[in-house]
């Protein structure tokens, strides 16, 4: 258990809403009770107006030897009750051009605020939930400027943050530390209008200048959101203030909560992709310039596609980097490739031909031939369900780095950089980091060209209809 924190006050505050379509009332009455186990020593502002709520979290806080300072406040009686009228109006403007719910929201938190939140929970609801996200950084500083525990460190968590247990990196937020100045928050996997946004607000830790400076940026980008046409929430009216100022925030990764090694062992990192996307370039460049060991298939092999049923195989504390290639790169690559490591099956004349035939994917390491097959319909059939499998695995998802070969190859050290920033991996070198200087990875004896390994106008329009779009947005290729 983690130890007490004096120098810290964890703010936390919950309004039951019947008809709140996002969760039951069950799933948040179970998610505090863990909570406030987890914060078993620490001191606790919790805030509501529900005197049922305020008399169990007492009682809980006593049997957990939490220091508790109570706050009654009304929902109607919180910072931004009185602009919700207008963000309920901006919500509407945006629905507007929708006549029925797509059939993938494919993440956005517009669409899924329109249809889930104000379509499905009705307006009041809509109204009263959005009032208490955006009150959330306004609750936060006036429990940093009444600082009844004398705390230097405040943190907002979520009543309901005890779901993220074991489910994400670093999720032990009581050992994340505090930085002078900054405010740390966990990374987040829901987008705006396509784009993922930089912040998830469950958790937000700074000390009194850091929460000074959120506050007065957030009302100021508050006031702006409420001129868009779109239902914004906590979450990406944050995202403008840390487009506009990035010094203020930092996230965490899973360092804070990985276990100390053993000595003489590495840090691990997860590195999977389709096939010639470059996974063994990114094993050679993080072994050689960090130190951590890269593993391929110690839960599951690199190339195939994630058994998502499993329950969380890849340990908590294990970053996982997804190398992906342009699906015009992946045929010209994978062709010649496939020539040689896969002699026995017919892979076509050429690579127009290979892109339009079945494919069979299977690991040939160490020479074992009856390890299970994939069949696919075609490669780029192949390059979509890879991608698809590891974008909508929920419970890995937020440790996962999605990184671009062609990024890799053009900047290689921002992208690696950024890479080890996130998940606190330790530099052994100095100097910039670089690629391996030759070629690493399964031998392919002669460098192949000519036509018949070069895609047509007519093989790239194919295979841009059979990318699922989703998927390639997510990635970042515009096809």
């Amino acid at each position: 258990m983690a130890q007490p924190n004096p120098a810290r006050t964890y703010v936390m505050a919950y309004w039951p809403i019947p008809g709140n379509a996002k969760r039951p009332l069950d799933h948040y009455t179970e998610h505090l009770a863990l909570s406030l186990q987890m914060l078993a020593g620490q001191n606790l502002y919790f805030i509501s107006g529900n005197n049922k709520v305020l008399s169990s979290v007492e009682s809980l806080s006593q049997t957990h030897g939490i220091r508790l300072h109570l706050q009654k406040v009304l929902l109607d009686d919180l910072p931004k009750r009185p602009q919700m009228e207008a963000l309920l109006q901006r919500a509407r403007n945006f629905g507007a051009k929708f006549a029925a719910p797509p059939a993938d929201f494919q993440r956005d938190k517009g669409l899924i605020h329109y249809w889930r939140d104000l379509r499905q929970s009705g307006e009041d609801t809509f109204k009263r939930v959005f009032c208490i996200w955006h009150s959330k950084i306004g609750l936060l500083h006036n429990a940093a400027v009444e600082n009844p525990f004398g705390s230097l460190h405040f943190a907002w968590a979520d009543a309901s943050i005890s779901r993220f247990n074991r489910q994400r990196a670093g999720w032990d937020f009581r050992e994340i530390e505090a930085i002078p100045g900054v405010i740390r928050h966990y990374p987040n996997v829901m987008r705006k209008n396509g784009r993922e946004l930089a912040l998830n607000a469950s958790f937000l830790l700074g000390d009194r200048a850091a929460i000074d400076a959120l506050h007065a940026a957030y009302g100021k980008a508050f006031a702006a959101s409420l001129g868009e046409d779109y239902p914004n929430d906590e979450e990406t009216v944050l995202d403008s203030v840390v487009a506009r100022q990035p010094q203020l925030f930092r996230a965490i990764t899973g360092a804070a909560a990985a276990p100390t090694p053993a000595a003489g062992s590495r840090r691990k990192v997860l590195v999977v992709g389709a096939f010639r996307s470059g996974t063994n370039a990114m094993q050679s460049c993080l072994e050689a310039h960090f130190d951590v060991e890269v593993t391929f298939n110690e839960w599951f092999w690199k190339h195939g596609v994630p058994p998502t049923g499993i329950q969380c195989p890849v340990p908590p504390d294990v970053p996982v980097v997804v190398m992906a290639k342009s699906p015009y790169a992946f045929h010209e690559s994978l062709y010649p490739f496939w020539l040689h490591r896969r002699p026995n099956l017919d892979s076509g004349p050429d690579v127009s031909a290979f892109a339009r035939r079945e494919l069979q994917v299977f690991d040939v390491s160490g020479g074992d031939l009856a390890r299970p097959k994939y069949w696919f319909r075609c490669p780029t059939d192949y390059w979509n369900h890879f991608y698809f499998s590891w974008l909508s695995w929920t419970a890995v998802r937020p440790r996962c780095q999605f990184v671009r070969y062609e990024d890799v190859d053009r900047s290689t050290h921002d992208v690696i950089a950024r890479i080890a920033e996130r998940f606190g991996l330790r530099r052994k070198t100095s100097g910039p980091i670089t690629l391996p200087a030759e070629r690493v990875g399964p031998h392919v004896p002669t460098e192949r060209k000519g036509e018949r390994f070069l895609l047509t106008e007519e093989d790239r329009a194919w295979i841009r209809g059979m990318v699922h779009p989703l998927v390639a947005r997510s990635l970042g290729y515009e096809l």
